[in-house]
């Protein structure tokens, strides 16, 4: 019993730390690349030739038991020590590609005790890295801010955001964002392949970004929730 809590504690911890890494890749890479967009562009014209990037209506995601081998292998470009924008868009790929692959495929194949245990420990070690800002009540924000302490998500909560519907207006704070980590869930609408893609707006831009179900996910899993 005690060598399997013990094991279980490890791949919590193991779990957590990956997908900070990945997380932590994709933001430094994604800052620089947002400094010149035209080379960006350029460099993702190119990158999306080559034959490993899955196209449109292709399955990108590994068999079960190749869920490891895949992670391995989008290790080789995170780890790689980039040169030009190329490699820092090769990097971006492969840490998005190990994110999704974490949550998509490696941790589904674990109780929902194992799982919320992961959520709640990749919290934790978020929050240190990156410190909540203070909510301060005279800020005038382009977003209308409840005056309410933010909390964790809860299993529950994320569950139900699963529906768009339970989304649709919600506010979070990114705890990875060190400029401004507040935003809202604006819209969403849904594809004729029947995917769902997010509209979601920082209070620090005037223009929203989208986001596919998968990304979403990852968003709110490393957020605060700011109930109404």
């Amino acid at each position: 019993m005690g060598r399997a809590s013990t094991a279980t504690v490890d791949f919590v911890e193991d779990i957590a730390q990956k997908r900070i890494k990945y997380e932590t890749i994709f933001s430094e890479q994604a800052e620089v690349l947002r400094t010149d967009p035209p080379r960006f562009e350029a460099a993702m014209a190119y990158i999306q030739k080559s034959p490993l990037i899955a196209k449109h209506g292709q399955r990108w995601e590994p068999t079960e038991d190749n869920i490891d081998e895949y992670l391995a292998f989008c290790d080789e470009d995170c780890n790689l020590v980039p040169r030009d924008f190329r490699d820092r868009v090769k990097i971006v790929h492969a840490a998005h590609a190990a994110l999704m692959c974490l949550v998509t495929c490696k941790i589904p194949q674990h109780p929902e005790s194992i799982q919320l245990a992961i959520v709640k420990r990749h919290n934790e070690l978020a929050m240190s890295l990156h410190a909540t800002p203070p909510i301060q009540d005279n800020r005038e924000a382009p977003l209308s801010m409840p005056m309410v302490q933010p909390r964790h998500i809860t299993a529950e909560e994320i569950q139900l955001f699963q529906d768009p519907e339970h989304l649709h207006g919600k506010q979070f704070i990114l705890l990875d964002n060190d400029d401004s980590g507040m935003y809202e869930v604006t819209g969403y609408s849904r594809k004729r392949d029947r995917t769902l893609e997010y509209d979601v707006l920082f209070d620090d831009c005037e223009d929203s970004i989208k986001l596919n179900a998968s990304e979403m996910t990852v968003m709110l899993e490393g957020s605060l929730y700011l109930p109404a």
